[in-house]
């Protein structure tokens, strides 16, 4: 692409100031980021400069407001307010685009880019000396992770491409429909799962439920994991593989704790409680579930649990540490 020496001028005294302020902007919003979300920043090229230029935009572009962009994605859009809660500790919004998030332009059949655009300096700190990268304004997106998907996967289909087509467009924004309205149902999920279609439960999830009240009226909440589903659906399978339902074990879990074990005991985390009071109290099933002919039929058995009681078992079926 043929570019003026003027235009390429231009360019060219804006590179070193925006890289140095690339340097810092990265770092202060690194260190107001979530661990789960992403941050990614870029430099415009030269010919991308030129056509934005080109584009009759309006601006000075001796100071192009996105000579250097970035980009931060957060999970899902309940995060948008708490991300710019953030950002404005470090940085003064100059404007955004699109001005309101509440009123839109689009009409409703239209699904064109309109992510949220906020232009920034950093806040100056009184305490040091200015900073002329201070005085630079940049752009910053933030996107919620299917919002930043849809525009990495499509990004050279739609937006950079010597390829003009309707059919690809179309596709494209057909996506970005289905990705928003996958955005709506993740945002208003609570009130999606209350309505009468999809308030339900089976057999599976009544059991983890039971579970779960069981684990929860038994042991301590400090004595139990932050991920309850992961721990309920392991005690599940165990218990479906010993034939032995939640409410079995449970009496077998007070017996024991009344006994001076069960919940008692504070090294063992609560799986392998129940499994050590199983293999004490009903040995007959563990032996049972070894005794079948199945190629997969293993347990982890850590050496912490005492295994004296259970005869006659192939050692080939239990995983030991």
């Amino acid at each position: 692409m043929k570019i003026t020496a003027s235009l390429r001028n231009a360019y060219q005294q804006q590179v070193e100031g925006n890289i140095q302020l690339e340097k810092k902007v990265r770092a202060l919003l690194q260190g107001l980021s979530k661990k789960e979300w992403h941050y990614e920043g870029r430099q415009k090229k030269i010919e991308s400069f030129a056509l934005k230029v080109e584009s009759i935009w309006g601006g000075d572009p001796r100071s192009l407001e996105d000579f250097f962009a970035c980009t931060l994605v957060v999970r899902n859009s309940s995060e948008i307010d708490e991300a710019i809660e953030k950002v404005c500790e470090k940085f003064e919004i100059q404007h955004q685009r699109p001005e309101k998030r509440d009123f839109t332009k689009k009409a409703p059949s239209s699904f064109i880019f309109d992510d949220l655009r906020l232009y920034l300096k950093i806040k100056k700190n009184p305490s040091l000396r200015p900073d002329p990268i201070d005085d630079i304004i940049f752009e910053l997106q933030i996107k919620t992770y299917l919002q930043h998907a849809w525009t990495i996967a499509t990004h050279d289909l739609t937006y950079k491409t010597d390829d003009i087509s309707w059919p690809k467009a179309r596709v494209a924004y057909q996506i970005k429909a289905m990705l928003e309205h996958a955005e709506v149902s993740i945002k208003e999920i609570d009130k999606i799962a209350a309505s009468p279609e999809l308030h339900k439960k089976n057999d599976e999830i009544q059991d983890l439920l039971s579970l779960k009240e069981i684990l929860e009226e038994l042991w301590l909440k400090e004595d139990l994991t932050e991920n309850i589903i992961g721990l309920t659906k392991n005690i599940q399978t165990l218990l479906k593989a010993l034939n032995l339902s939640p409410d079995q074990m449970k009496l077998m879990i007070v017996e024991a704790t009344s006994n001076g074990k069960g919940v008692r005991i504070k090294d063992l985390p609560p799986y392998l409680i129940i499994l050590q009071t199983v293999i004490e109290y009903r040995p007959d099933l563990i032996r049972k579930f070894f005794a079948q002919k199945r190629a997969r039929a293993m347990i982890f058995v850590p050496s912490e649990i005492n295994i004296t009681s259970i005869k006659n078992v192939d050692e080939t079926k239990i995983v030991r540490l």
